[in-house]
């Protein structure tokens, strides 16, 4: 079987990648091994049918027909570069790359296409395909990069080495030094080395260089950066808008400004706030911008933990919970049987007594009046509550009901964001019921493994596909 080589180059983000959503279209399986185009209209895009497909964006789809010949269609199924022309494909930002080899290294065979299917450049002994995030062109020691739809980013005589494409800045790698591109501005970074990115969001980046130690964090709003050197790390992440280091079971935390780090066991908000934990019941210290104060007679989380707000949760010995800040005073007159974390929403999730949870806000009064076996934040402004059978409802930040308790199951991930609406998937009894957040109306409801896709549509045990609408798709 011929292969579809396709690197889609997300617009990357934390704990991961994610490349921009068609909302349009959609590939289903009709049968084993064989998929067709639909559209929100449950259309069946094209006679043809693929036996595999990879998204270009906004843009199209590299597909494999039936017969293992390979081509590119647009969103609507309309072929752009027809089966057989080529063997290979990948994708490098909107653009298009086919040839008859295997895409790697460098190659001088094959074409350069945008996203409408228009040859931008015939690959051959003269215009070198040097193989990166984005296509750079070497014209005979003339260099050249492209980048969205086709357009220059780059030309000149000085050899570009590779680039990365995150999110609407992009970044070329030249000997001695690395520029950044965003829309009309260009920053020079004096410092070389074989970076790769380590983690992304939309507003920052760090890139690392593992074998030199080296790291550089970029903010992509500000265009700012920071170099670190004899950086010692298995990997360095962006997590609630601090830069951590992580190194065998150990976690720091380093400063977005100058080369310094702290090494962290307990909680922290960033790194002017912070505790050091010193055995069991302290005393333990607490950073508080430059000032120093002592936590004792009190038990703190003993691994590193983010707080989003400004007091967490302490245990005092034959007692219980109790909240503090970070100047070391206790902030709820109460103690607490059971205490969480404060969530993005200011809510706390506590009891008094086993299996009596409720939700106070970061006053410490009571959000609601009626208590539960157990309270379990499911995301957004929304907590699940259950009885003792182990059945759910839904309720919100303000404590008011949203759902009675009857529902049955619940996943992980059950809040979707499709088109400015939110919704919430739960299953009561062997059947899913989807529901819009803003007035808890009923949207779907069937008997069988109910999923939402973020894309638009509905599938029911993975072989049954519905519109948003309840129409049948097959």
């Amino acid at each position: 079987m011929k292969k579809i080589i396709c690197l889609i180059l997300c617009m990357m983000m934390i704990s991961g990648c994610s490349s921009h959503k068609n909302d349009s279209t959609f590939f289903l399986p009709i049968q084993d091994n064989e998929y067709s185009l639909y559209n929100q209209d449950g259309e069946d895009l094209t006679s043809k049918k693929y036996i595999d497909y990879k998204e270009n964006h906004l843009k199209g789809y590299v597909v494999t027909y039936k017969d293992n010949q390979v081509g590119y269609i647009d969103y609507n199924g309309k072929e752009l570069i027809k089966p057989g022309v080529h063997q290979y494909f990948q994708i490098n930002d909107q653009m298009v790359i086919g040839s008859q080899q295997e895409i790697k290294n460098e190659l001088k065979e094959g074409a350069i296409y945008n996203s409408e299917g228009k040859k931008l450049y015939q690959l051959s002994d003269s215009t070198v395909l040097r193989v990166s995030e984005l296509p750079i062109l070497n014209h005979q020691n003339q260099w050249q990069v492209l980048y969205q739809d086709g357009e220059d980013l780059y030309k000149g005589n000085e050899e570009v080495f590779s680039s990365m494409v995150l999110g609407n800045a992009y970044i070329l790698f030249f000997k001695d030094y690395i520029n950044v591109y965003y829309d009309n501005q260009i920053t020079k970074i004096e410092m070389n080395g074989d970076f790769s990115l380590s983690d992304s969001n939309d507003d920052e980046a760090i890139l690392f260089d593992k074998k030199n130690k080296n790291a550089i964090y970029i903010h992509l709003k500000d265009k700012k950066y920071t170099i670190y050197r004899n950086i010692e790390a298995d990997c360095l992440e962006l997590s609630h808008g601090n830069i951590l280091l992580k190194k065998d079971d150990t976690i720091s935390i380093l400063s977005k400004t100058v080369q310094s780090f702290i090494m962290l066991n307990s909680y922290y908000k960033d790194i002017n706030h912070y505790i050091v934990r010193n055995s069991i019941y302290g005393p333990h210290n607490i950073i508080n911008q430059s000032k120093n104060y002592k936590l004792e007679d009190l038990e703190v989380e003993p691994v590193a933990t983010y707080i989003s707000g400004e007091i967490y949760p302490v245990y005092k010995k034959d007692k219980g919970y109790e909240y503090y800040d970070f100047s070391a005073k206790k902030v709820i007159d109460h103690t607490y049987y059971q205490a969480s974390l404060f969530d993005k929403n200011n809510i706390a999730i506590v009891s008094d007594k086993e299996n009596k949870y409720y939700l106070i806000n970061n006053k410490g009064e009571t959000i609601n009046d009626e208590t539960y076996f157990d309270i379990k934040y499911i995301g957004s402004s929304y907590y699940a509550v259950y009885n003792e059978d182990g059945m759910f409802g839904i309720i919100d930040d303000q404590g008011e009901e949203k759902l009675p308790i009857e529902y049955t199951g619940i996943e992980e991930k059950c809040l979707y964001e499709y088109q400015d609406k939110q919704y919430l998937l739960l299953d009561k009894n062997g059947s899913g019921y989807l529901y819009d957040t803003s007035d808890f109306d009923v949207i779907f409801s069937k008997e069988g493994h109910v999923r939402f896709n973020e894309k638009g549509y509905i599938s029911v045990d993975e072989y049954r596909f519905y519109t948003l609408d309840g129409e049948v798709i097959h």
